[in-house]
């Protein structure tokens, strides 16, 4: 939203007008001025029009041409949010107005994990729910009721759940019943937590429920992909099929063998600090689609990161593989709901999310 309202000031529109995949592309030519005599909007000559962009900011975007031509909206935005996070092109902030906003930002040493679980249950269970406010939304628990509902289907006893809430009984009862289900049926570790802790909106406790549900759906899509009987219904608990972590080292250690070109060598744990680098990541998807990952965009210089705390020398090209990696996960159809940060420190939710995103891929292409 707010980088369509970035093209439409731009373009000296109505912030608020909505643009739609099939005209984004000219708003997005139009706002960035890359026309002149021979172009002059984009759909005069799209070639020509997507190659212009895309070489003139392809120091800060992994998008191709192509890309912009199919019209994927995803890869619109994301071309768009490369070139706004690369020059936004916006009259800088005065001091008056850099003390007045940041007095309204309030601080949190957790900004990005909560990022990461808003987009991840808003991509779940769109477009029913939409959560802006992470611990002041999942309080009544009826959100964390659908996320356990949409990790394992027909576990949530509707009848017993509140949907509005009147008051804050309902809430209580809401959130014992996902500790209840979350520690019978899922089988999570929660220990010294309480349904009234989520209802008080306490960070630590309530990040920690939602990792471990976070962590259950990311493994529990990859096991619909290998096992049909994933699916677990209450008529049916007698055979479950779930991927392990063993299990997907075991296949990214194998995988990563497949790649002749491939400089890396086996893990020996997801805490490996070669991940820090990011190289191992677009190796392991040169061999899941070999002819579709160009190693030649690789920083190989790059040194693992012995310690996250340090001053990193080397962040931007860090950086510049996680984006890489995770722009091609999300071209070849894989979710993630974490940001590169989090993927260069090694942050263990998002070393997961994106070996299973990428085992996902590769499974999903042997099935077709």
């Amino acid at each position: 939203e707010w980088l369509q309202r970035w093209l439409n000031y731009l373009n000296a529109k109505p912030v608020l007008n909505e643009i739609d995949a099939e005209h984004y592309n000219d708003e997005l030519f139009s706002a960035l001025k890359c026309g002149d005599a021979e172009i002059e909007e984009f759909n005069s000559n799209a070639q020509n029009a997507a190659q212009r962009l895309i070489s003139r900011f392809r120091r800060c975007t992994n998008i191709r041409g192509e890309d912009l031509l199919n019209r994927n909206q995803k890869l619109q935005h994301l071309f768009t949010a490369d070139v706004f996070e690369f020059d936004a092109n916006l009259p800088k902030l005065s001091d008056d107005e850099k003390t007045e906003y940041k007095a309204l930002l309030k601080p949190s040493k957790s900004k990005s994990e909560e990022d990461t679980f808003i987009t991840w249950i808003n991509t779940t269970l769109s477009p029913t729910i939409t959560v802006v406010s992470l611990l002041k939304d999942v309080s009544s628990g009826y959100v964390l009721l659908k996320l356990l509902d949409r990790s394992k289907p027909e576990c949530v006893n509707w009848r017993q759940a509140r949907k509005k809430i009147r008051h804050k009984f309902d809430k209580v009862n809401n959130c014992n019943m996902v500790m209840k289900l979350a520690e019978d049926e899922f089988r999570f570790s929660l220990v010294g937590m309480a349904g009234s802790d989520i209802v008080d909106m306490k960070e630590k406790l309530v990040h920690s429920l939602l990792s471990q549900m976070m962590r259950y759906y990311q493994t529990r899509q990859l096991s619909l992909v290998l096992f049909k009987n994933a699916t677990t219904t209450k008529q049916d608990k007698k055979r479950r099929a779930a991927v392990t972590d063993e299990d997907i080292l075991q296949w990214v250690n194998l995988k990563i063998s497949e790649c002749d070109e491939a400089q890396s060598k086996s893990l020996e744990s997801f805490k490996d600090r070669v991940l820090s680098t990011c190289i191992f990541y677009i190796e392991l998807l040169k061999a899941v689609r070999p002819n579709e990952v160009d190693l030649s965009r690789v920083n190989y210089d790059v040194k693992p990161l012995i310690n996250a705390k340090v001053m990193d020398k080397q962040k931007a090209l860090r950086m510049q593989n996680a984006l890489y990696c995770m722009t091609m996960i999300r071209r070849f159809g894989g979710e993630l709901f974490v940001s590169p940060h989090l993927l260069c420190i090694m942050e263990q939710k998002a070393v997961l999310a994106v070996l299973a995103a990428i085992m996902t891929i590769s499974i999903t292409d042997v099935k077709k």
